[in-house]
Order: C-alpha cells, then structure tokens, then sequence
C-alpha cells in the first residue's frame, strides 16, 4: 500500500493539475515550497523531510531533485513521473518566467535563473532528470509515468 505519492515530474509537466485532482480525492498535498528550496539550495534537506508526516502527496520544488533520498527514507511511497515533450515543456517555461520573473529555485536547479538565453541548458537538465528517473524505477511496482 502507497503511504505517500510524490510526483517528481519538473514544473510545468501539469502538476498543479495533479494536486487539485489529488486534493479532490482527499489527499493532503504540498506543492511548490520556496522555504524548502531555499534549504534544498543550501544542502540542509533534514526540514525537508521534516515536514512530510504532516502531507500525503508532494508535488514541484524541491521533491522532485529528491527521489532518491524519498525512495530509500520513505517506505511505501509511489512515485509519478509527469512529462511533457521537451520543446513544449520550455516554451511553457518561458511564458510562466515571463510572468514570475527570475527565481531563485531555477538558478539552484538550472543555473540561472531565467530560461531565456539558457534554453540549451534547461532542455538538457530537463531531460537529464526524466531520463535518470526511467532508469532509476525501472520496472519497479511503486512508480507510475
């Protein structure tokens, strides 16, 4: 039995789509948290799994640069790998950073903090994580994409 469901899908992969539908099903789900990146940032991550008991599924930053560490030290967790196709999922990005402005949790992930002019850079990161998750729940029961 799943205890906890982390969607560790990159933003902008429908994933405030996925809260609201797990939220309709009843569950407690903590998206985007800019004070946890920040300690994600600055490799403190105990408060980050300090604060899981009080939620059932997780969604956006910084879950998803975690899997690893949520998959050895959450027993019973699932986890959701969301996706969109590369080029559509940067044009997105570019719109929403057109909106939100630079932010701190793309430079700690990206390198820099806005897309425009580093597409190269997020395409590849992007990429790179989706790829690394395929690999690493490879034919395992508790991951779902």
């Amino acid at each position: 039995m799943i205890r906890k469901l982390f969607c560790i899908g990159f933003h902008k992969t429908a994933t405030t789509s996925l809260q609201q539908a797990l939220e309709i099903l009843g569950l407690r789900c903590l998206g985007f948290n800019a004070a946890l990146m920040s300690r994600y940032g600055v490799g403190d991550i105990e408060d980050i799994f300090n604060v899981i008991p009080q939620f059932d599924a997780f969604r956006d930053w910084p879950w998803p640069l975690l899997y690893r560490r949520l998959d050895e030290r959450v027993p019973d967790a699932g986890f959701l790998l969301t996706v969109r196709e590369s080029e559509d999922w940067l044009a997105s990005l570019k719109r929403h950073s057109d909106r939100t402005g630079p932010t701190e949790a793309r430079r700690i992930v990206y390198g820099a903090d806005m897309p425009h002019g580093n597409e190269q850079r997020y395409l590849e990161v992007y990429n790179r994580h989706n790829e690394s998750i395929r690999a690493y729940f490879a034919g395992r029961p508790n991951f779902l994409m």
